[in-house]
C-alpha cells in the first residue's frame, strides 16, 4: 500500500517514483479514460523517469541501467524493462 506521504513526494517532484508506480498510474489512467496507453506512451514515460533519475539520483540511475542491461529470466539481455 502506497503511503500518502510517498505519493505526495512523487506528485510534487521531490522524489522520482518507482517504475511500478508509474506503470500503475498509466494503467489506472487508461482504465479511467477507456483508452489504453500505447506502447509509445509507456516507453516515453520510462525514458522520462530514467532521465529524472539521472538528474537527481545517480545511484538509482546506475541501478536502473544495470537492471535494464541484465539478462532476463528468458536469457535475453538489453530488453527494456520497467523504468
Amino acid at each position: 500500500m502506497l503511503r500518502r506521504r510517498d505519493r505526495l513526494r512523487y506528485q510534487n517532484g521531490t522524489v522520482v517514483p518507482p517504475a511500478a508506480f508509474v506503470d500503475q498510474l498509466l494503467t489506472h489512467a487508461a482504465k479511467a479514460t477507456g483508452r489504453p496507453s500505447s506502447t509509445e506512451v509507456m516507453a516515453h514515460a520510462r525514458t522520462l523517469r530514467r532521465r529524472a533519475l539521472q538528474a537527481t539520483n545517480k545511484v538509482g540511475w546506475e541501478l536502473q541501467r544495470l537492471r535494464d542491461s541484465s539478462p532476463t529470466p528468458t536469457g535475453s539481455a538489453g530488453r527494456p524493462g520497467p523504468a
